[in-house]
């Protein structure tokens, strides 16, 4: 069941707007998500990887695009993460990365969330090794509540059994007391 149902909306800071997911979006979300995996997914299936959208949740995920510009630039969300908190996530293209528009897109979001729905405290999940994405939310005021294994990719894991993963890592948790 979807957190919110008013997602139809259009957010906008200077430097970035959040709007819905747009059909055009599915091939460079997807692609987004699961990087340089995709191609080889595709290869050795024949098909693209599920992107997630099929679950109840799909409507809380949004497009990121910059102010003036209708191009895909990165998406945000909002789920419920495994505790059932609500979880935001986000993931920028690597040409938008290291810009600030990550916590700025954060930031905006959040705060719609507190003054329309009365949101208190968000959780946002930073693998370990995305030194950047942990700086960024410190600099919002997020504090680290925990690690736990890296679980995401398993089934990729074994439907890709000759790709050279990487060990999977921790995960750290981190809160965000709103408004931000």
């Amino acid at each position: 069941m979807a957190l919110y149902k008013d997602f139809d909306l259009t957010l906008t800071s200077d430097r970035i707007r959040i709007t819905p997911l747009r059909p055009s979006d599915m091939e460079p979300y997807t692609r987004l998500m699961f990087g340089d995996i995709y191609d080889l997914y595709v290869e050795a299936t024949g098909k693209a990887p599920s992107s997630g959208l099929e679950k109840e949740h799909g409507d809380e995920i949004h497009a990121l695009r910059l102010p003036d510009d209708e191009a895909f630039i990165g998406w945000i969300s909002l789920q419920r993460d495994d505790e059932g908190r609500p979880d935001i996530g986000i993931h920028l293209i690597p040409e938008q990365q290291n810009k600030g528009l990550g916590p700025e897109a954060i930031q905006l979001f959040v705060n719609y969330l507190n003054k329309a729905h009365g949101l208190k405290t968000v959780y946002i999940h930073v693998h370990e090794t995305n030194f950047q994405s942990q700086k960024a939310v410190g600099k919002l005021g997020a504090v680290k509540d925990g690690e736990a294994p890296d679980s995401t990719m398993t089934g990729l894991r074994e439907q890709l059994p000759g790709y050279d993963w990487k060990e999977p890592g921790m995960i750290y948790c981190y809160h965000l007391d709103l408004p931000v």
